[in-house]
């Protein structure tokens, strides 16, 4: 009998890939990215190239399957329903009813696994309590790809159930694994163990959860790894994450933070009214709202305190920052504190003292220089640059109007008596 390779391909899919290579144009390398394309949705290991080229050359492996009819060729594309193993919702990734779909035996041998190594699975011989060392990088790796399993007491490549010690396993300290993780990776890691037997042979498995924060980085140097590394899961083999699914897992972490904050902000909006609610920039102080906008001084700013509870995971549930400090008492409006404007300013004070000139009004604030006095006067200001360039130079910029308050209309109509006094 021809023993088919370790990654092998059904018969059904040989007789698919004849069909697919007897069309025009068909090329090897589109055709096993379909396939593999199809396995991956079965979470079935991929195959490669040259399996293709021995289908195409005939080789003694499938020399006598014939190839598969469009209408076969059609089903076998489209119908993965009924093929897809739908994991049991309550069943953990460790139990025994999941490890045993997970680690099928050859047909016909008692210890030989019909498996290869994936992007899901890694093989290990043996287990100790110090095993972290040797499976640091395969953690990360998966962690920061779709999760995956270490499975314990197989030999690697020729699948061989080689067995651990089940006592040793069952009793390890899962803590110590978890602060050893925690003392040199970046985010925390979760994860999960079990045990299989086969016979009097046990093997011990380790599943990672993808992490809920990717990617997940090292943070100390450890046994050739060096702070800043990121390490992916790729068919069969952790390395150093590639640009293209480093930028991968930024866009969707980007992704994802902008649909939570952004659904968050959106229902609370909803809930408080769109007139009621406004933007905060904690690096401005700038406050946006329907209602206009202002800017909180930056000695207030600096006063706002923000405390970290949890973790910065939005799916958690706990709140991410806590606000501390009587933010209601201080955080004001510039224009709560001045609402009035030079012409009702003016207004207000001709009101009061009919007999007042304009060029005397004007006089008296100049004179007076109660635009820089905060107990009157404060500038609007259009824009941030507008503001920053006031700070820089103490001069207000074109564009940039005084607001006052009722203080300063008070002072004003008090100096404009005194002065139409004088004059009569």
């Amino acid at each position: 009998m021809v023993k088919r390779p370790s990654n092998r391909v059904t018969d059904e899919e040989v007789a698919v890939v004849r069909n697919l290579l007897g069309r025009d144009g068909a090329k090897g390398q589109t055709i096993v990215g379909q396939i593999n394309a199809r396995r991956r949705q079965l979470k079935q290991s991929e195959i490669n190239a040259a399996r293709i080229s021995e289908i195409n050359k005939n080789h003694e492996r499938y020399a006598d399957i014939n190839a598969a009819s469009d209408d076969e060729v059609q089903t076998f594309f489209n119908n993965l329903v009924s093929l897809i193993v739908q994991p049991d919702p309550v069943s953990s990734p460790v139990s025994p009813s999941v490890l045993q779909r997970l680690l099928p035996l050859e047909e016909g041998e008692s210890d030989i696994l019909d498996i290869t190594e994936t992007d899901k699975i890694e093989c290990k011989e043996s287990f100790a309590n110090n095993f972290f060392n040797n499976c640091a990088i395969a953690i990360a790796a998966f962690a920061n790809n779709q999760g995956g399993y270490i499975i314990f007491g197989v030999k690697d490549n020729v699948w061989r159930v080689v067995g651990i010690n089940k006592t040793t396993f069952e009793g390890f300290d899962g803590a110590t694994l978890t602060n050893t993780m925690q003392d040199c990776m970046s985010s925390e890691i979760r994860f999960e163990m079990g045990t299989l037997d086969f016979g009097v042979k046990t093997v011990g498995v380790l599943y990672v959860h993808p992490a809920i924060v990717q990617p997940v980085i090292f943070t100390t140097n450890k046994d050739g790894i060096s702070i800043g590394n990121i390490y992916y899961r790729y068919t069969a083999a952790n390395r150093r994450i590639g640009s293209t699914e480093l930028q991968q897992i930024i866009e969707n972490r980007v992704t994802s933070l902008s649909q939570s904050v952004l659904g968050k902000h959106m229902t609370n909006i909803m809930a408080n009214g769109i007139e009621n609610s406004a933007i905060l920039n904690l690096t401005t102080g700038e406050v946006d709202g329907k209602g206009g906008n202002f800017a909180i001084d930056k000695n207030v700013l600096s006063d706002i305190a923000f405390v970290k509870e949890g973790q910065f995971v939005e799916t958690s549930g706990a709140p991410t920052l806590t606000v501390v400090g009587e933010v209601k008492e201080t955080v004001v409006s510039k224009l709560d504190r001045y609402p009035y404007s030079w012409q009702q300013v003016w207004q207000r004070v001709q009101g009061q003292v009919p007999t007042i000139k304009q060029w005397q009004f004007n006089k008296i604030i100049r004179e007076c220089e109660i635009k820089y006095d905060r107990i009157y006067t404060n500038f609007s200001f259009p824009t941030l640059a507008k503001q920053a360039e006031f700070d820089k130079t103490g001069v207000p910029p074109s564009g940039v109007t005084t607001i006052y308050n009722q203080s300063a209309i008070d002072f004003l109509i008090s100096k404009a008596r005194e002065l139409v006094s004088a004059d009569n």
